[in-house]
């Protein structure tokens, strides 16, 4: 009889040890998956965030001054992120003669040329006059983030002074 009320001490004593085994995996995964969940909202809170700053060009009236801030913009995030956030830019403008000219970020050869060119236009009047649009603001699929835009000058606006 002595040896039947041990064992059942035995046995009880393991069940409550299994219990708060099991209560205290449980409570862990349940901790992980929170902290998962914050870390997922930060992500997303941060590519909301990098987005905010390219897509304030993504609208249908800007000026010249604007794409001058844009390039640099562009040409900075690429020099900062390199290939990891890379930024495609392309502006189609035309010159004095209606001849079209195009602005093109495609890879990091592309950028000390189009910051010359940028820096002559930070003195151009006339540049800086014109009316552009964007015409396509294109997003990277697996991690959310901006990878291109596409501006062009509008033709349908015209400066007056």
């Amino acid at each position: 009889m002595e040896n039947a009320s041990k064992a059942l001490i035995i046995a009880g004593g393991i069940l409550i040890a299994i219990l708060i085994i099991g209560m205290l995996v449980i409570t862990m995964n349940s901790i992980s998956d929170y902290q998962e969940s914050g870390d997922r909202k930060q992500k997303e809170e941060q590519i909301v965030k990098y987005n905010k700053q390219f897509e304030a060009y993504s609208r249908n009236i800007m000026r010249g001054s604007d794409i001058i801030s844009v390039i640099y913009k562009v040409i900075n995030n690429n020099l900062v992120y390199g290939d990891d956030n890379f930024i495609k830019l392309s502006i189609k403008y035309y010159d004095d003669s209606r001849a079209t000219k195009n602005i093109t970020i495609n890879s990091s050869g592309d950028m000390s040329a189009v910051k010359t060119k940028t820096q002559g236009f930070e003195k151009d009047i006339t540049f800086k006059s014109k009316y552009f649009k964007c015409t396509n603001t294109g997003y990277n699929s697996s991690t959310g983030k901006i990878n291109s835009l596409i501006i062009e000058e509008r033709t349908d606006v015209t400066f007056s002074m």
